[in-house]
């Protein structure tokens, strides 16, 4: 049996040990974190997350009562994957989904997808953040028609244009409830306004597939926007259809439907709450009076920060010090690492433990460098520190066992 992994993730997600990263759900959207009242659908949306060949990726888990579960895997621009199997929950709210096989059939091998309640009333599968998503029963919306025939008065809308609400040139990411379908359990609505006026809409009907649009968009005065429907991802439509949204507070509402506006993680802010430690290596640079240098930096799970410079045909100096992460106003990362003396004598500590050289000469004034960091690992300057992968004794021990010779 398998655990569940995001293969299309960002790259930086393989490569640092990342641990659940979202932005705040709407103040709606936040409830009980149980993952399903008895004889209820529960349905759960994650945020917009990067994706390495794709704009994005949202998923949506539904949890129906009879205990089948289906995981919708939406990549933006690129088509979706449904998963689907079986779900129970704990007396705690965690939520354990086991995935057996897709639309197509069968899995090989089941996949397990484990989901852990919040203290802000999320779910957290240790990858993704999962939001509750509202599901309107027929009656909920039979009463809302009557309600919404009963008011008849002007529609309040804001007064200024519909403004992405992501600070890039990515743009806008709008959800809807779950409302009532014909032959399904439900559907749900997942609409992108990109900046440069494309959109992207995907209708989700639970346990009956997925149908991806593009088209574009545009303003129509104050508060209010036309989508415009053009095609699937596989054809174009010989008629194109608008639909007029009105923006009321952060939603986008069409008669009885409404869009709210959803939280995406930006490559930048998935970044920043990586786990940076590690060791990183630069590339082979010019020296002075050596035939090259090479830097080697070990950043320790504790801030500990180990640094040691190598000089061809001259020798290695090793500096010890902290290191310190800190996100910056844009979400971009950068790391301080600050080095307070050279390193003399023997390591004996671990990775994880506290370095007990002893220190040869402790500077008069720290040297503090700050680090950008990139997908690959760290900048400062003109040099490049790539981060290198670690090889743990079980892995060295699986390469040395398919080394050996057969019996």
């Amino acid at each position: 049996m398998q655990t569940r992994t995001w293969s299309l993730l960002i790259a930086v997600v393989w490569a640092l040990g990342w641990a659940g990263v979202g932005l705040a759900a709407p103040a709606s959207q936040v409830e009980d974190p149980a993952a399903a009242e008895t004889g209820t659908l529960a349905v759960w949306a994650s945020s917009l997350y990067p994706a390495a060949d794709s704009p994005g990726l949202l998923e949506v888990v539904a949890l129906y009562p009879d205990n089948t579960a289906e995981v919708v895997s939406l990549y933006l621009g690129k088509g979706s994957v449904v998963e689907t199997g079986t779900w129970e929950a704990d007396s705690e709210g965690a939520v354990t989904v086991l995935l057996t096989g897709t639309q197509e059939g069968n899995s090989p091998e089941p996949v397990t997808l484990a989901l852990t309640p919040t203290a802000e009333g999320l779910l957290d599968s240790g990858t993704f953040l999962f939001h509750k998503l509202e599901v309107v029963t027929p009656a909920e919306l039979d009463a809302r028609s009557a309600a919404s025939k009963a008011a008849e008065g002007p529609e309040e809308t804001r007064n200024e244009p519909v403004k992405p609400l992501v600070g890039d040139d990515f743009g806008s990411v709008w959800l809807s409830p779950v409302y009532p379908a014909a032959d399904g359990a439900g559907y749900l609505t997942v609409l992108i306004l990109y900046e440069n006026g494309a959109l992207e809409q995907a209708s989700i009907y639970l346990t009956q597939g997925i149908i991806q649009e593009v088209g574009s968009w545009e303003t129509e005065g104050l508060g209010s926007l036309t989508a415009t429907v053009t095609g699937t991802l596989e054809r174009v439509y010989s008629n194109a259809a608008s639909t007029l949204y009105r923006q009321r507070g952060d939603s986008l509402v069409d008669g009885l439907f409404e869009l709210a506006s959803w939280p995406r993680v930006t490559p930048e802010a998935l970044l920043a709450a990586s786990d940076p430690s590690g060791t990183y290596v630069t590339n082979l640079y010019p020296a002075a009076d050596a035939a090259g240098t090479v830097g080697l930096l070990t950043l320790y799970a504790n801030h500990a920060a180990e640094q040691t410079t190598v000089y061809l045909g001259k020798g290695a100096v090793t500096e010890v010090g902290s290191w310190a992460s800190q996100p910056d106003a844009t979400l971009t990362a950068t790391l301080t690492v600050t080095l307070t003396g050279t390193l003399t004598g023997t390591l004996t500590g671990t990775l994880t433990g506290t370095l007990t050289g002893t220190l040869e000469e402790a500077y008069e004034t720290a040297a503090t460098t700050v680090y950008t960091r990139t997908e690959g690992g760290l900048q400062s300057g003109l040099f490049s520190f790539f981060r290198l992968t670690e090889i743990t004794p079980a892995m060295l021990e699986s390469m040395a066992a398919d080394l050996a010779p057969a019996d």
